[in-house]
């Protein structure tokens, strides 16, 4: 059961990762498959090879209404669904009847890579199809069609099996890399969650400690106001008062670093008393040298604005 559910699960993920192609590389191939079929169009009536001529034109058009079709819809799975379709039906065409004197055949093996660039899913899948249709089409009496082309007995019988091999390379390589890719992505979801754990315990823990804290100043404060302190409490006091300040200060820093990291932060645009910030950072300069036998120069221009 647990296989079971493993297998179908991948698969899904498989399914769905059609949701991540890059839009850039889905334009780039419907665009190439367009210009190659006009192209071909043009290629193909120089040499009056009219029916060959106006399929290859009849595909350039396809591509170009996909492309028109994911501008307005936005489905990279019906898209991708179209392109892996008609690229087949050509293929399997190309196949039977041989194109230019047999050279067609080469085109189906730029499936398997193509294919399951787009999709590993879709496009192994189509891959895998077009490699029983040409066993079944060169390894049976269907060769022998009327209107087929008459491949050489190589051809026929080693073209099958460079195509089956060349599909396998192709699905185990896509596969690494869609592993890869995978896992990437779980680290980087696992990376970010980590990082909102983080900013949500320091937001947490920075509410309960200003609780506390506030009431330490409140009560310094009151203290502060009393009469008949000695010079020693009066200045014990105010170094407490002066380093919850402080602190209460380090503590709205890492709200406001919580509130950058999930994207909260809100820029409040008003006058600012530049005396006060200044007058902060020489409060918490002093409280860091205490005792210490460091002098500290203050200079500031007296035109500074307030």
């Amino acid at each position: 059961m647990n296989k079971q559910r493993d297998s179908k699960n991948l698969r899904k993920d498989m399914k769905a990762d059609i949701e991540n192609l890059d839009p850039k590389s889905l334009y780039f191939f419907c665009v190439v498959f367009a210009a190659v079929g006009i192209f071909m169009f043009f290629f193909n009536m120089s040499v009056h090879s009219d029916a060959m001529a106006y399929l290859m034109g009849l595909f350039g058009a396809w591509m170009l209404a996909l492309i028109a079709l994911y501008q307005k819809t936005r489905n990279a799975r019906h898209t991708v669904l179209g392109i892996l379709h008609s690229i087949t039906a050509l293929m399997i065409l190309f196949l039977v009847t041989g194109g230019q004197n047999g050279y067609s055949i080469i085109w189906l093996l730029l499936m398997p890579p193509i294919s399951m660039y787009l999709n590993i899913y879709y496009g192994g899948f189509f891959s895998i199809l077009l490699c029983v249709v040409t066993a079944l089409y060169m390894w049976t009496p269907l060769h022998t069609v009327p209107f087929g082309y008459p491949y050489a007995q190589t051809w026929l019988t080693r073209f099958p099996i460079t195509y089956f091999i060349e599909t396998i390379i192709c699905l185990e390589m896509q596969y690494c890399v869609w592993t890869y890719r995978k896992e990437h992505q779980e680290l980087l979801e696992n990376e970010e969650k980590a990082n909102h754990a983080k900013s949500d315990f320091l937001a947490n823990m920075s509410h309960e400690i200003r609780t506390p804290m506030n009431a330490i100043m409140g009560m310094c404060e009151l203290v502060l106001n009393e009469e008949g302190l000695s010079d020693d409490v009066r200045e014990n006091c105010a170094n407490i008062h002066l380093a919850g300040r402080n602190l209460l200060g380090i503590i709205n820093d890492l709200l406001d670093f919580s509130k950058i990291e999930s994207g909260k932060m809100e820029l409040v645009c008003g006058p600012y008393q530049l005396d006060s910030m200044l007058n902060d950072i020489i409060n918490m300069a002093m409280a860091r040298k205490g005792d210490k036998q460091i002098e500290v120069i203050v200079d500031c221009d007296p035109n500074i604005p307030d």
